[in-house]
């Protein structure tokens, strides 16, 4: 309930949201700062698209705004495929379908849970 708290959410998202690359539409994330250009991207929970995306959701819904509203629904296209060759939680299809489930209940759009369950036949 401190303000404080939300503020300094808002600041370390802001320098994630700063650290993106985009891949033609699809977020991705390095997996660490400083990484080279050729370095794997990635949009796994772990820290990639899927987990930055569960983060920015819940900040936006708590700081209710609109705009992190938007990026968190920017991340949940970044991972609406499901073509990996991984598929547990922290780095394949299980993490993604766990954030567009989390979009779905969040964000009440039942494209989210569409695309959930496409990820799930995956």
């Amino acid at each position: 309930g401190q303000q404080r708290w939300l503020d300094l959410a808002g600041r370390a998202l802001a320098f994630e949201w700063n650290e993106r690359f985009d891949d033609r539409g699809k977020l991705l994330w390095y997996p660490q700062t400083n990484a080279s250009p050729g370095a794997p991207k990635s949009p796994h929970i772990r820290f990639g698209t899927s987990g930055i995306g569960a983060a920015v959701l819940l900040y936006a819904v708590v700081a209710d705004d609109s705009t992190w509203i938007e990026r968190a629904v920017q991340c949940a296209h970044s991972v609406t495929t499901r073509y990996t060759n991984k598929l547990w939680h922290d780095y394949g299809l299980a993490g993604y379908g766990d954030y567009l489930l989390d979009c779905y209940e969040f964000l009440g759009d039942t494209r989210w849970l569409d695309h959930a369950f496409y990820v799930a036949k995956g």
